[in-house]
């Protein structure tokens, strides 16, 4: 069973994601919480379970650089992007005439990143002001707006908007499931009950993203973090959104993609086919393996398609570097040549080839697709080789 972690500055905020995440994916995983206001770096045993995880949910950058200062580098991660309920929208679309007002969250970046996202869905008529706890300064406001931060708000104010926490958004969920090895859960009818609550938008953080030279590092930092590309469309085959690593794979820019039609964009792909699950394509001189899941909404209509893209070759090497490393650790390569069964001059050419580069010293690349028997074609070489004894 896969293993998620969830870092936030609050363990209630934790709950509330923990609680977005088994609505969604149910008990096929093991989720487990890690909140600055309860747990400690200082506590060996807490960096033990981090360490273990196949991937973590941080719910900001800043947490990121320190699970990372603490843990090292070479773990799962996945940034929280976060968006407004339709509740939460309709509520703060209903305010008139509002100027001057706090907006309360629980610290300076969560209140920046709530701005952002304000501002970014049109909500440019409010003069917004940070506030957060541990503040010495409380401005003179009456009115504060709040994403679930209630308790956080100071005394004197006098009318309170609670918009809900916020949620994690469309982009986010679909990273993570990625990450989870569970892209199939995609077209899962509880994903898309999820994505029906939200306001659709790629929003949140991007837009300080968009304004800041630093945070624009991060952005690629926060890119780098996911190899596996994702590419959505809509129901009209309009390409609607796609991370850098799709960019880096079908080898087009964010601007030739988005908006554009899939079918002219990306010939390659019928986002409108039934369940793709790895299946090999080639793409401007590069092969990529791909996988579509469509997306059928609650009155079982066809609402769009995600493809997962990833870099055939690079899947590969990293496949056998595993190998390879397994064998260092003592994993004894228990197939040998004559498991290779059969005579027709297919075979024969095979097991040919499996004798001439157990020979060499050199490391040797081998694809397929999955099942075709890579690994019994690594072990033959292996068992063949003056490797054999050294495991």
């Amino acid at each position: 069973m896969k293993q998620l972690g969830i870092v936030t500055t609050s363990a209630i905020v934790g709950e509330f994601y923990k609680g977005i995440i088994h609505d969604i994916i149910g008990n096929d995983i093991k989720i487990s919480n890690f909140s600055f206001d309860t747990n400690s770096f200082d506590d060996p045993k807490s960096l033990e379970n981090l360490r273990a995880l196949d991937v973590i949910l941080i719910s900001t950058f800043s947490q990121y650089e320190i699970v990372k200062k603490h843990i090292g580098n070479i773990f799962n991660a996945v940034i929280v992007k976060l968006t407004l309920s339709k509740e939460g929208y309709e509520i703060i679309k209903s305010l008139e005439n509002v100027g001057n007002v706090m907006l309360v969250n629980l610290s300076m970046e969560m209140c920046l990143e709530t701005i952002g996202l304000l501002y970014q869905l049109g909500f440019d008529n409010f003069n917004f002001t940070p506030v957060y706890p541990g503040m010495t300064n409380i401005p003179d406001i009456d009115i504060a707006i709040t994403t679930g931060e209630r308790q956080h708000v100071p005394k004197n104010v006098k009318i309170v908007y609670d918009l809900g926490h916020r949620l994690i958004d469309e982009n986010t969920i679909i990273e993570l499931l990625v990450s989870l090895d569970m892209a199939e859960r995609l077209t899962d009818g509880s994903v898309n009950k999820y994505f029906e609550k939200l306001i659709k938008h790629n929003m949140g953080i991007e837009y300080l993203l968009s304004n800041s030279n630093i945070l624009n590092n991060q952005l690629d930092t926060l890119l780098s973090l996911m190899d596996k590309g994702v590419i959505y469309v809509d129901s009209k085959g309009t390409i609607v959104s796609c991370n850098g690593s799709a960019e880096k794979i079908v080898k087009l820019k964010h601007s030739e993609m988005i908006g554009k039609n899939s079918e002219k964009i990306l010939p390659e792909i019928n986002f409108k086919d039934d369940t793709i699950i790895n299946k090999l394509i080639k793409i401007n001189e590069n092969y990529i393996t791909l996988s579509i899941y469509k997306i059928i909404n609650n009155e079982n209509e066809y609402n769009g398609s995600y493809a997962i893209v990833e870099d055939f070759e690079y899947t590969e090497n990293v496949q056998n570097k595993v190998r390879l490393q397994m064998l260092k650790k003592g994993h004894i390569a228990k197939y040998d040549i004559h498991n290779i069964v059969g005579e027709s001059p297919e075979i024969l050419e095979v097991k040919d080839l499996i004798k001439r580069m157990a020979k060499s010293n050199y490391a040797v690349l081998i694809t397929g697709e999955t099942g075709t028997g890579k690994e019994l074609v690594a072990n033959a070489i292996h068992n063949l080789s003056n490797n054999k004894d050294k495991h």
